[in-house]
């Protein structure tokens, strides 16, 4: 891989850095996963629940990349692509499943903007709930 694209590579992991905290908020812990190259595992390191993979190419391979993001996630973390579409903006896939309150465990993703998946990732905090692992859960009032 050449200077060029690695350097394109980490512009847009600052990016979605850069909004995650916009939209999520200054108190969580984002960053650049700066020991990727080293020992493999997310782009984006911190204390969300995903294991997050950053791609800013001009062409698109979507599932590649997801077959990606699901190999190198982090243990106890859900894989989280977020991508970014020459001249549209970020792009998001993950688990239909995770933000599911019926989940069927069959594999399906879903994709939306980086803003939807912000809001949604906003309310999944705010009724999450620490679990065993210290990974938050939906916690569904009876």
């Amino acid at each position: 891989m050449g200077k060029f694209s690695r350097d394109k590579g980490k512009r847009g992991e600052r990016e979605v850095v850069n909004i995650l905290r916009d939209e999520l908020g200054r108190d969580l812990e984002i960053g650049r996963n700066h020991a990727q190259c080293d020992k493999g595992g997310s782009d984006i390191a911190g204390n969300l629940p995903y294991s997050i993979e950053v791609k800013n190419h001009d062409k698109t391979s979507v599932g590649l990349w997801w077959q990606q993001a699901c190999k190198q996630a982090t243990p106890g973390k859900a894989p989280v692509l977020i991508y970014k579409v020459p001249y549209k903006g970020w792009r998001v896939v993950l688990e239909l499943d995770l933000f599911s309150v019926f989940p069927t465990d069959n594999g399906d993703v879903i994709e939306m903007d980086i803003y939807t998946f912000c809001n949604l990732t906003r309310e999944f905090i705010a009724s999450a709930v620490m679990v065993d692992d210290n990974r938050p859960t939906l916690h569904l009032d009876s």
